[in-house]
């Protein structure tokens, strides 16, 4: 699965310790999956998931 946006991007080094990322890091692990996000200041997010299909 793939979400992307091309708003303003955000710098990763400076992300809170929110529930939002954290959440979405933690449910993908639980179900031995990988996550990855890119994102930089004014370059947009994306963030790919990939789940194992049982």
């Amino acid at each position: 699965m793939q979400i992307s946006d091309n708003g303003a991007g955000f710098d990763p080094s400076q992300a809170s310790a929110g529930i939002g990322l954290v959440g979405m890091r933690e449910r993908v692990y639980a179900a031995n999956g990988r996550i990855t996000i890119d994102t930089g200041l004014t370059a947009g997010t994306r963030i790919n998931i990939a789940m194992p299909i049982q």
